[in-house]
């Protein structure tokens, strides 16, 4: 049986594996952190678009109409897998990193190459968008403010 890994679903982190997901902490009086952490099949717009759309639940669960975002940010996670990491730990005996697997470089036999594994480039990378929003119940002049109703309305979520 072959097992096939997909994009995280539009969930709460609390309620399934404690990792992948959203959260939501209230900092102060209509005032939230919330961060969305997506597994490496989850492109990072997803990531983005689902941080979003839990703002705007967090303003309709409130009574608001807007949020306000304070700031916002978008964290890559860069996850090697245990060959890999067995790759990098190599060092020659100076004690300096290598990627090739040797002991001693006058040992081997023909052109030294590193063995065939991920470069750091293109290692699987998990995104964690974090935003501090302020919700707000009407609008206030000179403020940037996004409708809740307009990003539920407009971001489709693939629900478990």
């Amino acid at each position: 049986m072959i097992s096939c890994q997909s994009g995280t679903k539009y969930k709460s982190a609390e309620k399934s594996d404690k990792k992948y997901g959203y959260t939501d902490t209230k900092i102060g009086e209509n005032f939230y952190k919330v961060t969305f952490l997506g597994n490496e099949e989850t492109e990072r717009s997803t990531v983005d678009d689902y941080m979003l759309y839990r703002s705007a639940q967090l303003a309709q669960k409130n009574n608001m109409k807007f949020i306000e975002f304070i700031s916002r940010d978008m964290k890559a996670i860069k996850n090697l897998t245990n060959e890999q990491k067995d790759h990098y730990d190599y060092r020659d005996v100076y004690g300096r990193p290598s990627f090739v697997n040797y002991t001693y470089p006058y040992f081997t036999a023909g052109p030294v190459t590193r063995p065939p594994h991920s470069t750091p480039d293109q290692v699987e990378k998990e995104y964690k968008a974090i935003a501090y929003v302020k919700l707000h119940k009407k609008e206030v002049k000179n403020r940037n403010l996004i409708p809740a109703q307009e990003i539920i309305k407009n971001i489709k979520v693939k629900k478990p």
